[in-house]
């Protein structure tokens, strides 16, 4: 059988003549594609090199992987950090120093340097703004809506409210009531105390712009007829002996009721102190966390609050204020933590009381203790923080509630100072000639601040059941009435009708709904505060003067909310005197711009009668000024 002939084998002698060119060029290494992913290189097979998964590896149904070139990273990163020190280098100090801290709040240099350099990134690109804008809840302005994102604790999202519910809400509106017709059970002190409304504390829901905010309920006080030693907050409190710590003559079982409503509701704001180192020393008589200045100055607050139970208690906070104000002239030169959570503790009781000492005064005493003592206002050095770290765990407790309550009350008037001073944008005679783009961003701010303090004040009638006793709530309510009112005036004013004669009410409108509602919230906060804090009491009737005087609201409705206002007294302390100093508050901000000593307080209470009685003369009962 005949065989086919075969080639020759390969010469294996070593002879490097005797190979032939073709074979060795035919079997050399194939190089490996610098583009090819890991599969296709471990099969050795051709990659088409696709992103980001080659058309082999979408074949076989593997992932697809590149490899990293770690060098190309590495110089990346190397320019990176190269051009943020030029960069940081061009830049006056100050401008350094901000950029250095916006570098420090994100994870993505390249982005960040962008950014900083003015590029138009694409998270930054104003289509994008316009979206992101559009896909968020409504906001007055750009500026707040940049306010929003950029400071997002001081500018919190406010999701649209269902007005129409919350109307119904009588915490939200000032109702009458009894003497004795404030509640701290389950319910703000507008509730009264018949079956109808009591019902309405089950009503309220969380809004979607409040759950966030919504702290854990404490359980309250049952009944308002007097102290309840078997329901304080903490069981130590049936150990106190408050003669050690004060001169003021005041039962054991009255200052413990009241030091536990205190802790129960309003410390959850300020938190000067920590409350269990604060009362294992109260009733241990020992004087490392606290101090006869302290339990002076808290048991002055505590009594306003308290005058809600018990009228003849509230009328000592007098002299709890007086026994302090002493003991700040002996201490204010002695710096601890005690000290500065005393001092800014009395700040809070005389900011609505007659006292020898300012408010004022105060802040900024308690503020340069806390400076002192390095609570805030120093830079974050290893020197500070090995300082701090050598502290005991309840002084390091204690330094941080007195220094995060110190800083929170500095700073809770934010918005309050910012509504103050750009109100005068609103309606100021001088700014009609200027360029209205030039008064756009000052009224934006306005706008945006407001918006935030009504919605505090909201919610504090509907989760704060103490809010009656923060004296702070009153400068929110009379800043945001301020404003409302000159909104509504200015909207009644562009909307008159020259060829009737006469303004068109838009009645039903949302501007119309949104103005009334928040209206009758600062009024039925009046009417609380107003129980804690007499100088208050004339504040509604002169916002109502104020709003029919401006052709708000129709003389009816304001004699209706008027006598929801009054209510029957038990006993008017004599030391209270409402007509002395504190009835030169400016109330009406524009008035008392144009006409100094008419936008007090009780200037404008005094007018109510007047517009009310005037008002009855004039066409479809609406009050109009010419």
């Amino acid at each position: 059988m005949p065989y086919k002939t075969l080639l020759p084998a390969p010469d294996t002698s070593g002879d490097p003549g005797g190979k032939d060119q073709d074979t060795r060029v035919a079997r050399r290494r194939r190089a490996n594609r610098p583009n090819a992913c890991e599969n296709c290189r471990l099969k050795k097979a051709r990659c088409d090199g696709k992103r980001p998964s080659c058309s082999r590896c979408e074949k076989w149904g593997t992932t697809c992987v590149y490899s990293v070139d770690h060098l190309g990273n590495v110089e990346r990163e190397l320019r990176e950090h190269r051009d943020i020190l030029e960069f940081l280098l061009s830049l006056p100090e100050d401008e350094a120093l901000a950029a250095h801290r916006q570098l420090r709040s994100t994870s993505n240099l390249s982005d960040a340097l962008s950014s900083l350099q003015g590029s138009m990134h694409g998270r930054l690109q104003p289509s994008g703004i316009r979206t992101a804008q559009a896909m968020s809840p409504p906001t007055s302005s750009s500026l707040e809506f940049e306010l929003t994102v950029r400071h997002g604790m001081a500018y919190p999202t406010l999701f649209p409210l269902d007005l129409p519910t919350l109307s119904a809400d009588p915490r939200l509106r000032p109702v009458q009531r009894s003497s004795q017709g404030l509640l701290l059970d389950e319910s703000s002190p507008s509730d009264t105390m018949s079956p109808s409304t009591s019902s309405s504390n089950d009503q309220s829901v969380p809004t979607p712009s409040t759950q966030s905010l919504e702290r854990p309920r404490i359980k309250q006080e049952e009944d308002v007829a007097g102290p309840h030693p078997e329901k304080y907050c903490d069981e130590r409190l049936h150990q106190l002996q408050i003669g050690y710590w004060t001169g003021v003559s005041i039962d054991d079982e009255v200052a413990a009721s009241a030091i536990s409503l205190y802790l129960q509701g309003n410390h959850s704001i300020f938190g000067l102190f920590d409350p269990d180192l604060f009362i294992h020393d109260l009733v241990h008589r020992k004087h490392q966390y606290c101090s006869p200045f302290l339990v002076n100055a808290l048991l002055a607050h505590a009594c306003q609050a308290y005058s809600v139970i018990d009228e003849a208690v509230g009328a000592l906070s007098q002299d709890f204020m007086r026994d302090a104000g002493v003991l700040w002239r002996a201490e204010r030169s002695s710096d601890s933590l005690v000290n500065v959570a005393a001092i800014l503790m009395l700040s809070v009781s005389c900011h609505l009381e007659q006292s020898s000492v300012s408010s004022n005064d105060l802040l900024d005493d308690g503020r340069a203790m806390a400076e002192r003592l390095k609570l805030f206002g120093i830079p974050h050095t290893p020197e500070n923080a090995a300082s701090f770290d050598s502290l005991s765990p309840d002084t390091k407790r204690a330094m941080a509630h007195t220094a995060w309550g110190a800083y929170s009350y500095l700073t809770i008037l934010l918005h309050v100072a910012i509504t103050h001073l750009f109100h005068t944008f609103i309606m100021d005679p001088s700014n009609q000639n200027l360029n209205p783009a030039l008064l756009k961003s000052p009224k934006a701010a306005l706008r945006a601040s407001t918006n935030q303090l009504q919605r505090l004040i909201l919610i504090s009638r509907l989760y704060h059941p103490h809010a009656h006793s923060l004296s702070v709530l009153s400068s929110a309510v009379v800043h945001v009435s301020n404003t409302i009112i000159r909104d509504a005036a200015l909207r009644n004013h562009y909307i008159q009708a020259p060829s009737l004669g006469k303004k068109h009410r838009r009645r039903g409108s949302n501007e119309e709904a949104h103005w009334h509602f928040y209206f009758l919230v600062c009024l039925a906060a009046c009417q609380d505060l107003g129980a804690c804090f007499p100088v208050c009491e004339p504040i509604g009737k002169g916002l109502l003067a104020m709003a029919m005087r401006d052709g708000s609201m129709t003389a009816a409705e304001a004699n209706k909310l008027m006598r929801a206002l009054e209510a029957p007294k038990q006993v008017v302390p004599p030391s209270k005197d409402e007509s002395g100093t504190f009835g030169s508050w400016v109330l009406d901000f524009d008035l008392e711009a144009a006409k100094p000593g008419d936008g007090h307080i009780r200037n404008l209470a005094a007018q109510f009668e007047e517009l009310s009685m005037h008002n009855e003369f004039t066409e479809g009962g609406d009050f109009v000024v010419e």
